[in-house]
């Protein structure tokens, strides 16, 4: 067993064979989210919920927003490019790269909105650090392959931990991080900051449970992907290289 550690997060690695190094898992997080500074954060609110379902159908999930217009309309009027069923503009067909693409957010919240909250809008401070691209993205998102996720907002940071419990059973834990001085402020909102989360992982445990409950039908044989599910069919070639160095008792 091997344990090292990033940020202020705990890695344990189980295999009995040398485990590679912990930066090599990491891939381009600590790059991204270097300036938030993640160790110097701390939690304010944490939940946990069991959906009932395998958890590759959870990432799965979560790499794609076709099913956003119609399962997250909250979310899709906050970030615009979600209500058309994609993930950034780069999809859109008539996108034109300029100039300053380097700079401009492929995803970018609605005029006016700053971070993920049911009304676009922040009651805390920013926290110190981020640059303006940064702060105008509004949203940045980092996945360490296959079940830990972080998105940083200009206020906080929300972490998904994704844990298998069994063939069709997977618990679903977000943790929100906040600066130590925004937790101490007398008009510190936890409700404000966590609302639209809460409600979004509500909603695709929902949808995952459905999708499960038709992978299982006697009926089903294979899903057909379409072009905007990029991600879900580089994440499944991802599961089916690991599975071809797995015993066959640990393919689930």
């Amino acid at each position: 067993m091997a344990v090292s550690q990033w940020a202020g997060f705990v890695f344990v690695n189980l295999s009995q064979n040398e485990p590679p190094a912990l930066e090599l898992g990491l891939g381009e997080a600590p790059a991204q989210l270097a300036n938030w500074r993640l160790q110097d954060l701390r939690l304010g609110h944490r939940t946990a919920a069991v959906v009932e379902c395998n958890w590759k159908i959870f990432c799965e999930n979560f790499g794609e927003c076709l099913h956003c217009p119609d399962l997250h309309p909250e979310l899709s009027r906050l970030v615009p490019i979600y209500s058309r069923g994609l993930v950034s503009e780069r999809e859109l067909p008539d996108f034109e790269p300029r100039s300053d693409a380097a700079s401009r957010p492929e995803a970018p919240l609605r005029d006016g909105a700053v971070t993920w909250t049911l009304d676009g809008q922040s009651k805390l401070p920013y926290l110190d650090g981020l640059g303006e691209e940064e702060r105008e993205r509004g949203q940045t998102f980092a996945t360490l392959e296959p079940s830990f996720f972080l998105v940083a907002h200009v206020d906080y940071v929300r972490v998904i931990r994704l844990m298998p419990l069994g063939p069709e059973r997977a618990e679903i834990a977000m943790e929100w991080l906040f600066h130590p001085s925004a937790l101490a402020r007398d008009d510190f909102d936890l409700e404000h900051a966590t609302a639209l989360g809460e409600l979004v992982s509500a909603q695709d445990r929902r949808a995952c449970e459905l999708n499960q409950r038709g992978v299982r039908s006697r009926a089903h044989r294979q899903g057909v992907l379409v072009r905007q599910e990029y991600w879900v069919h580089a994440f499944q070639s991802w599961v089916r290289d690991r599975l071809a160095t797995q015993p066959s008792e640990d393919r689930r």
